[in-house]
């Protein structure tokens, strides 16, 4: 009896370990076509951090889709026109920014990424952490539209100093 239970309960704690795993789909292995994915949003993020450091709302007006939003570290959901206005009046204006991708799962025409980044707003940007040094975590989704991935939305929340 004492070995009927004890083989129970070595089931079931097997059994519920198995359930609490999840496969991750979008592990890059030797994928061609996973690490061209890869490579291209890589390229996207050097080519928005050019562009953040840049303050160029021009830029950035071209960079972004017209539906683009944003949650913000101040816990503002901000439209694209509304981040316009912070870059024009130096809001969003920064001495330093890197991005890291620590995730990144494409499906057919969508795609999220998620990572950290430093940033370091310039001293004169009209804001409260103007000047200091602020890691965060981001989550972004991008959708193909056009043979073109457009980031269609971003949540950004401040962690732990770096």
């Amino acid at each position: 009896m004492k070995s009927v239970l004890m083989l129970i309960i070595l089931m079931t704690t097997v059994s519920l370990n198995a359930f609490g795993q999840t496969i991750n789909r979008c592990d890059f292995g030797d994928n061609k076509q996973d690490k061209l994915s890869e490579d291209e949003f890589k390229r996207l993020h050097s080519e928005e951090v050019a562009i953040v450091l840049s303050g160029d709302a021009e830029a950035w007006d071209e960079f972004y889709p017209e539906d683009h939003v944003v949650t913000n570290p101040f816990n503002q959901l901000l439209d694209k026109q509304q981040v316009l206005e912070r870059v024009r009046e130096h809001i969003i204006r920064y001495k330093s920014y890197e991005k890291k991708i620590e995730y990144l799962c494409v499906y057919t025409d969508a795609a999220v990424i998620a990572g950290v980044e430093i940033s370091l707003p310039a001293d004169d940007a009209n804001r409260p952490d103007a000047g200091k040094l602020t890691s965060r975590r981001f989550t972004e989704t991008w959708i193909k539209r056009d043979k073109q991935w457009r980031k269609v939305a971003r949540h950004v929340s401040t962690i732990a100093a770096p």
